[in-house]
């Protein structure tokens, strides 16, 4: 665009346009003209695809943009404001088209994620911020006299809940058992961008004794085990980043790339045999040899792993050196 009123101009008579992306170069971003430009902007028909990475972008504009596309196929809004407006008018009009999007956005939450992940169905690209693990295992409902089995024991004093989970699924009663969340339903997906946290993000525990901290490993380990079940359907899956960029939290635990044998749930990823790119940075794993030359032996397209192996510095120098020499071994047999 040689100006911004000259480009708001062209964008108003384009009935044909099909995609829009914003490059910043040396200009500032022209929030103020695209909230005075867009309500006067009629629907595009062939209007797809939305690229725009800057802070500046409000909800109400992204929801304006969005109101006046046509069958949305490719949306990037990194950083943006994108937030409940824009997500009730993507929901309604372009779930069903989708096939990239993403959203590394604060006001995406992990109840957002999810419902993507259970209604796009068409996505083959999807990148957004922390999918919670109690997403996917919402909680173990308790017995009536809060029994021993439970896998939390919900009338126990020393932890506070999300009443809003609790609430949304009161009906149930109690000793129902474990309750899981809705299956992902973008089964076609080829590059997953997400971090996982995992190990009962509601069920933060004020106290620290052995009998809570069992019952939040108990409930990790379902949030592992249901985890790494959502993930081994992704089985056209290419690229998976599951990258922690938001530090260190109470309770927080990012996926166990180990093998079954040293507690982790590697093997449960034997599925995704497309698989050519892993990306575990910022998760702390504790990764060993054999963890790696599973990786290799089991998905045979596999070019890149990254990230820290282990946070011991001695083994990780050993698994690194074990890495490279078998990748240069693929790289040029």
């Amino acid at each position: 665009m040689s100006g911004i009123n000259e480009g708001f101009r062209i964008i108003a008579q384009a009935p044909l346009l099909r995609s829009w992306q914003w490059s910043l170069g040396d200009k500032p971003f022209p929030y103020q003209a695209i909230e005075h430009t867009l309500p006067r902007l009629k629907p595009f028909r062939f209007f797809r695809d939305l690229g725009i990475n800057m802070r500046e972008l409000s909800d109400t504009s992204i929801e304006e943009l969005l109101d006046r596309m046509t069958d949305a196929r490719d949306l990037n809004l990194n950083w943006t404001d994108f937030g409940t407006k824009s997500f009730q008018v993507l929901m309604i009009r372009h779930s069903t088209t989708l096939r990239s999007l993403h959203l590394m956005c604060y006001q995406i939450l992990s109840k957002h994620i999810q419902t993507l992940l259970t209604t796009c169905s068409g996505l083959e690209s999807f990148g957004a911020n922390v999918l919670l693990g109690t997403e996917l295992v919402l909680f173990g409902a308790p017995t009536k006299d809060g029994s021993e089995t439970d896998e939390v024991d919900f009338t126990s004093p020393d932890y506070n809940y999300d009443m809003d989970v609790l609430m949304q699924h009161r009906s149930l009663g109690s000793g129902q058992g474990t309750l899981l969340g809705d299956e992902w339903v973008c089964l076609g997906l080829k590059s997953l961008a997400l971090n996982f946290s995992l190990g009962g993000h509601y069920l933060l525990f004020n106290g620290k004794n052995p009998e809570d901290l069992v019952r939040i490993e108990k409930q990790r380990d379902l949030e592992q085990e249901h985890t790494f079940r959502q993930l081994s359907r992704l089985t056209q899956l290419e690229k998976l980043h599951m990258v922690n960029a938001t530090g260190e939290l109470p309770f927080q635990h990012g996926v166990n790339l180990k093998l079954k044998a040293k507690g982790g749930r590697l093997e449960d990823l034997v599925t995704l045999t497309k698989l050519d790119t892993i990306n575990f940075a910022g998760t702390k794993q504790s990764l060993e040899e054999e963890d790696v030359t599973w990786m290799w032996e089991h998905w045979p397209r596999l070019m890149f792993i990254m990230g820290v192996f282990n946070q011991d510095p001695v083994v990780n120098t050993r698994v690194v050196a074990a890495y490279q020499a078998r990748q240069r071994t693929k790289w040029y047999k």
